[in-house]
């Protein structure tokens, strides 16, 4: 055990590290099950792997959902052999900020297609905006006048 005094493993891998039978194993932790030395936790349910932890430090508390679950840290031991394939590329890396850092502008990585500046005497016609007392008659597209009286008007206006 290290400092994590919990260990997470399938039983045929802590059979073929302490080169015994998985019968054996299983025996072994029900015997230290039943002594109270370590708590078996289950990981992913029935058919997951199991948590074995000594001198439980688990926190079981309640979710939001109300549902009794256990937090704790432990070493994790994955065999090559229980895996569906390894890849063999690496990953990729996530970026860190620690406190107190900043974000690096940068460049993009693909150039921008330059703006076309506008042509003198041809400005863009003004876009529509609404003024106080107005509203959009969503069925004709037209602007009209909105019957406020005068606290209406200035109760939107604050």
């Amino acid at each position: 055990m290290n400092e994590h005094s919990a260990l997470v493993a399938s039983r045929p891998v802590l059979a073929r590290m302490e080169k015994v039978s998985e019968a054996t194993v299983k025996r072994a932790v029900a015997d230290l099950k039943a002594g109270n030395w370590i708590e078996v936790v289950q990981v992913g349910g029935k058919g997951g792997v199991n948590a074995y932890v000594v001198n439980s430090r688990v926190a079981w508390a309640n979710r939001r959902d109300q549902l009794p679950t256990a937090m704790f840290t432990a070493t994790v031991i994955a065999d090559a052999g229980e895996q569906d394939s390894i890849g063999t590329q690496p990953l990729r890396a996530l970026p860190a900020l620690y406190p107190g850092e900043a974000q690096l502008p940068h460049e993009p990585a693909e150039p921008q297609p330059p703006s076309q500046p506008e042509l003198l005497g041809v400005e863009p016609p003004p876009l529509p905006a609404l003024r106080l007392g107005e509203k959009l008659d969503a069925a004709t597209g037209e602007i009209k006048q909105e019957r406020l009286s005068v606290v209406s008007q200035l109760r939107k206006i604050t």
